[in-house]
C-alpha cells in the first residue's frame, strides 16, 4: 500500500513541469523544468532568504514559515508546477533508527 502511494507521487504528465525545491539554512531556491522535449528547458527560477530560524540542524523547524515563503517564490516568478522534488542534506538523509 505505501509503495502504490510513493509511485503514484513520482508519476507525472510529460507536459507537467518538473520543480525542484532546494531549502537551506540561509535561502529556498526552486527551479522549474520542461521536460517534454529532448532536452531539459529551464521554464522558471527564483530565490528568497529562508525565514529567520525556519531552519535547523539541517532540519525544517517552521513548516508553515517555509510553505508560505516558496508559494511567494513560486507565484511572484510565475514558476509553473504543482509537484516538486526536494533536495535533503546528507546528515539528514539517512538515519537509523
Amino acid at each position: 500500500m505505501i509503495f502504490k502511494g510513493i509511485t503514484g507521487l513520482l508519476q507525472r504528465n510529460k507536459n507537467e513541469p518538473f520543480v525542484a525545491v532546494d531549502i537551506g539554512s540561509s535561502s529556498i531556491k526552486v527551479l522549474s523544468f520542461d521536460l517534454s522535449g529532448p532536452r531539459p528547458k529551464l521554464v522558471g527560477a527564483g530565490m528568497a532568504p529562508t525565514p529567520a530560524a525556519a531552519v535547523a540542524n539541517n532540519m525544517v523547524a517552521k513548516p508553515d514559515q517555509v510553505a508560505s515563503t516558496i508559494r511567494t517564490i513560486m507565484s511572484s516568478n510565475e514558476i509553473p508546477g504543482q509537484k516538486a522534488i526536494f533536495a535533503v542534506p546528507g546528515p539528514t538523509a539517512l538515519r537509523r533508527g
